[in-house]
């Protein structure tokens, strides 16, 4: 009797779990197809809007790599030697 009731006590709660997890489940999924159609849904296009930076029209200069950086310097750092060779050697 009493093992009777423990296990309709058992079943019960068992159910109650089961049913509070697919709950949940439902509401995961609503959740995630909501996203999924604010996802889809197209931005509205202004066609009149106004950049909030203004561009500039000028052309972008290329970036130099690394290599030609280096070089650069190599170079700026022998013409100043130069320079200091030329200069009498007054100090």
């Amino acid at each position: 009797m009493v093992s009777d009731i423990l296990i309709d006590y058992d079943v019960r709660k068992i159910e109650d779990v089961l049913e509070s997890h697919d709950m949940q489940s439902e509401e995961e999924a609503h959740n995630v197809s909501e996203a999924a159609r604010a996802i889809a849904e197209p931005l509205p296009q202004h066609a009149a809007a106004e950049p909030l930076v203004q561009t500039s029209t000028r052309v972008p200069q290329r970036r130099l790599t690394t290599r030609e950086l280096a070089r650069r310097r190599r170079q700026r750092l022998l013409e100043l030697l130069q320079q200091q060779a030329k200069q009498p050697a007054s100090h």
